[in-house]
């Protein structure tokens, strides 16, 4: 057996619970360095996601095909979906329709990081319990196919009773600021939520996205 083909190498993050596992690495003694088929990236209890290369096909501009490899992350979920974005509308004492919120970390890069809005994530039975009403399921949908693979994203939409206890903690929006903010995958259930709703409520909330609601006086 040639003593430069390694059967494989797996390095793990001491205290992670995530490993990288090279596929049939090769050894270069002469270079010092480990070339290998493609990686694994996971978690040791299977759950999450994994990362690993695939074969990207496209057209180019002379519609000749263009083969090249990137980097893609399948995701798990539970056996048959991803999980779920539940949009919680509620109307406030004004009129104003309002999606609950909560701020997450957004890597700008490996080392900066930012507070974003988004439409809160909960499962679908936390969110079904906590506001006692029915949750429609709207569609299906995938973050970035070429790079997130995997089940896709079920999506749903519901609407709640105002609550001045979410107010007070900043955990809702309003629908005119969470549509120009930054929370894609909420942002897409929200479209769809617009051609399910009752046709009184799509246009209130239509109306209500293009026009910002008025400044309290001091």
């Amino acid at each position: 057996m040639n003593d430069n083909y390694l059967s494989e190498i797996v390095l793990i993050k001491p205290g992670s619970d995530w490993y990288i596992k090279l596929i049939n690495p090769v050894l270069d003694k002469e270079q010092n360095v480990v070339s290998a088929e493609n990686f694994i990236l996971a978690s040791k209890s299977g759950k999450f996601f994994h990362t690993t290369l695939v074969e990207n096909h496209i057209k180019g501009k002379d519609e000749k095909d263009i083969e090249f490899w990137s980097p893609i992350s399948i995701e798990h979920g539970n056996g048959f979906k991803v999980g779920d974005i539940v949009l919680i509308f509620r109307k406030n004492p004004k009129g104003r329709w309002t999606i609950d919120c909560e701020l997450e970390d957004a890597f700008v890069s490996e080392k900066e990081v930012i507070k974003a809005w988004r439409a809160k994530r909960s499962s679908l039975d936390n969110v079904i319990q906590a506001i006692n009403r029915s949750v429609a399921l709207i569609g299906q949908g995938y973050a970035n196919p070429r790079r997130l693979g995997g089940h896709s994203i079920a999506q749903h939409y519901t609407t709640g009773g105002y609550s001045p206890q979410l107010v007070q903690r900043n955990e809702v929006l309003d629908v005119f600021d969470y549509v120009r903010g930054t929370d894609s995958l909420g942002q897409a259930v929200f479209l769809k939520a617009l051609t399910h709703m009752p046709h009184e409520m799509a246009l209130q909330i239509f109306e209500q996205i293009r026009n910002a609601p008025e400044q309290e006086e001091n």
